[in-house]
């Protein structure tokens, strides 16, 4: 796959839907044109399709939302 094609497939992986956004929105009581929204809403939509490719793919769920949890202070990108 060249660099282009996978640069376009990555940038249409992680495209959400405008309803999708305003669902997560609504589950926390956020306004859905709230920038928390959108980055939450892409997170956690995008965490799954990071996970699988990991050989303990609900280990790397659980990381990945304990990262949105608590934040990078206890990695070692600190």
């Amino acid at each position: 796959m060249s660099s282009t094609a996978s640069t376009t497939q990555t940038a249409a992986s992680v495209h959400t839907r405008p309803h999708e956004i305003r669902e997560i929105a609504e589950e926390f009581s956020l306004p859905a044109d709230d920038s928390d929204s959108t980055a939450l809403a892409r997170f956690a939509l995008e965490a799954p399709r990071i996970a699988r490719d990991q050989p303990d793919s609900t280990a790397a769920l659980n990381a990945a939302f304990d990262l949105l949890e608590h934040g990078w202070q206890n990695t070692a990108l600190a």
